[in-house]
């Protein structure tokens, strides 16, 4: 009995060595990350950054994107905003313009290229880029409400008037409309005649005699 105990004892012990002895368990490696093949890869990778606030690889992504495909409208337009992030105006202002280019009904290049160049203080430029998105149906409360503000800077309240109330009906909780309204009707409202004062009665000068007698012989 004690010699089959002890043949237990071994195989236990034996079956512990070979477990500890064994090599560790094989699995398979992780998938390598999806390259991207396509300028549709690349886009979507890149508004993925820009969301992300990763602007340095979103312009990476948008660049691959165009470079595979030279007329991605939208590329562009993501390219524009994610230089405006960074403050880098000028190539912001240059991507939009690609955009149109190739797309010249594209709202979204329109709308975004107009309010840049208001905010570099070019109203007329700015003026005729919201124009045209105006034209194609915008409905952006910031179209409108620039548009009045370049309408004011020019005195024409009235006009501006009517775009305020246009940025107000797309969104009721636009502040700067809402003053910017209330500043236009008090400028555009008559505003009340000052008095005239009468003019003092007019005096004839008579002539008072008891003065010394004229000489004839004087003239």
């Amino acid at each position: 009995m004690r010699v089959q105990s002890v043949f237990v004892y071994l195989f236990f012990a034996v079956v512990i060595i070979i477990s500890g002895c064994a090599a560790p368990p094989v699995y398979p490696p992780a998938p390598p990350e999806q390259e991207y093949r396509t300028a549709e890869d690349y886009f979507n990778g890149g508004v993925r950054d820009y969301r992300k606030a990763e602007y340095g690889d979103a312009l990476e992504d948008f660049g691959n994107a165009i470079r595979l495909k030279s007329d991605y409208v939208a590329a562009y337009y993501y390219l524009g905003l994610t230089y405006e992030r960074l403050g880098k105006l000028n190539d912001a202002e240059r991507a939009y313009i690609d955009s149109i280019r190739y797309d010249d009904r594209y709202l979204p290049s329109r709308e975004a290229l107009g309010l840049l160049l208001y905010d570099m203080k070019r109203s007329k430029d700015a003026e005729m880029q919201l124009g045209v998105a105006k034209s194609l149906g915008s409905s952006m409360p910031q179209v409108f409400y620039t548009l009045g503000q370049i309408d004011m800077e020019e005195n024409e309240c009235r006009k501006g008037m009517v775009y305020f109330k246009e940025a107000l009906r797309l969104d009721p909780s636009y502040l700067e409309a809402k003053v910017a309204l209330e500043d236009a009707e008090d400028h555009c409202r008559p505003k009340a005649a000052k008095p005239v004062k009468p003019a003092p009665p007019r005096q004839e000068k008579t002539f008072k005699g008891g003065g010394r007698a004229i000489d004839p012989d004087k003239f």
